[in-house]
């Protein structure tokens, strides 16, 4: 009897033991697939480096399994021959293991969500959660355009700014940031200035984020530095817009007729002179130049998806402030800011790989750096290096027979940056229709 009960009790322990392997596993496959898509990742990154297609690949299934099974073989004596021996062996068996299913993303939808640009709405949310400024302007905006003459009136307005408020302890810091990269603009030469278009007769500024070309790079850093300086925050908006026929305090329903239909938007109730009015509210993100001497002339257009083409001439056909001594009626500043799609956000990070590591070896090396706070400490936005595989990388994988590993204790900001573009491959997986291109233009 003694053998039967540490039987039972081997068979529990095994049990137990079978449970604790079990949630190691889960607790492991977490780590995996956190590797598995930092490595996907890193892959196409490199992919874009040397312009090569992308692929994007997703853990579809995860299964698991814990199998366990146990008992006690028992020899009893039968027969006038059995020898009178008895005998109680324990067993217990356990499979523990997992599966998936690695399902491919290029189907209809996948694209056209992921070619579909970043909107302010997705730019105001992480500008909201305190994501350095400087690293969504690097990541989301592929150029910003305006006029030339706007382009000079904007970076005297900060000049001013910064000379009228460097007693305040984060304009002296930006500041210094602001002047520091125009300083290396300077050092390239005359020959450093942003390309220019004709819009109407009249000359337009383009500021391209190209992180291979350094007088575009600082250029592009000093402009959005400026903005920052003129405070920059995108803010989400209400705008009501009348609906309907304005009804009579005291009309009874029935008795007026209604000519609109109603569409997108909240509709309420609101009060107006001699009764009350149905009301649509539509909002939308606009951005604020808080600082700027006249803020309310304003005028910044962040080009996303297609319906923003309707937004973006609201917004310059919006009636500015009224016209005095200070801020006359020609005050106005157009800006236009075209962001990129999650698509386009792998690419530009090839391209900031291609920089630092370039193909051409006569080439010298550029590493894209971004500015984490007002104190100025300066990271790389990305680092890849061609290595073996070490104990000291976060992530490695091999690329067309060589190996690539981002170094673990670094100060960039690579692990970082993956889990952002996770996030909006996450928000951006899906579009019920095709993105439309939108035209970026600068009302001259």
């Amino acid at each position: 009897m003694p053998r039967i009960f540490a039987a039972v009790a081997a068979c529990c322990f095994l049990a137990a033991c079978g449970n604790q392997r079990m949630a190691e596993q889960i607790t492991e496959l977490n780590q995996v697939q956190q590797r598995a898509s930092a490595q996907i990742l890193l892959l196409n990154v490199l992919r874009a480096r040397v312009k090569e297609p992308l692929a994007y690949s997703r853990l579809d299934v995860l299964r698991g399994s814990n199998d366990l099974s146990g008992g006690i073989a028992f020899n009893l004596p039968f027969g006038p021959n059995n020898g009178g021996g008895r005998a109680a062996a324990p067993f217990v068996s356990a499979d523990v293991g997992t599966s998936n299913d690695l399902a491919p993303q290029d189907d209809q939808d996948f694209y056209r969500g992921i070619l579909t640009p970043v909107t302010p709405e997705t730019w105001a949310l992480y500008q909201d959660q305190n994501w350095p400024p400087d690293i969504l302007f690097h990541l989301f905006v592929e150029d910003i355009k305006l006029p030339e003459d706007d382009y000079h009136r904007l970076m005297g307005d900060v000049h001013a700014f910064c000379g009228a408020n460097g007693g305040v302890e984060e304009v002296l810091q930006q500041c210094g940031l602001f002047r520091g990269i125009e300083s290396r603009v300077s050092q390239l030469g005359a020959d450093c200035a942003p390309i220019v278009h004709l819009l109407g007769g009249r000359r337009i500024y383009e500021l391209s984020n190209d992180p291979g070309n350094r007088c575009a790079l600082w250029q592009f850093e000093a402009f959005t530095h400026a903005l920052l300086i003129m405070g920059f925050h995108i803010t989400k908006e209400e705008t009501d817009i009348a609906i309907g026929p304005v009804m009579a305090n005291g009309t009874k329903i029935g008795t007026f007729d209604w000519p609109f239909k109603l569409k997108d938007g909240e509709t309420k109730l609101k009060a107006v002179p001699g009764g009350i009015q149905f009301v649509q509210v539509l909002s939308s993100y606009a951005v604020k130049l808080a600082n700027l001497p006249c803020p309310a002339s304003a005028n910044v257009a962040v080009a996303a998806q297609s319906e923003l083409s309707a937004a973006s001439n609201k917004l310059n056909a919006r009636s500015a402030a009224a016209a005095n001594a200070q801020c006359p009626a020609n005050a106005a500043i157009n800006i236009a800011i075209t962001t990129r799609s999650p698509d386009g956000i792998v690419y530009y990070l090839g391209e900031v790989a291609r920089a630092a590591m370039p193909i051409d070896a006569r080439k010298p090396p550029l590493t894209v750096e971004v500015f984490t706070s007002s104190s100025g400490a300066q990271h790389p936005l990305i680092n890849i290096v061609r290595d073996d595989f070490s104990d000291d990388a976060i992530v490695h994988v091999t690329f067309e027979g060589a190996d690539y590993i981002v170094p673990r204790g670094g100060n960039d900001l690579t692990m970082q940056i993956f889990e952002l573009l996770q996030q909006i491959f996450a928000l951006y997986n899906k579009a019920p229709s095709a993105p439309a291109t939108t035209a970026v233009t600068v009302v001259p």
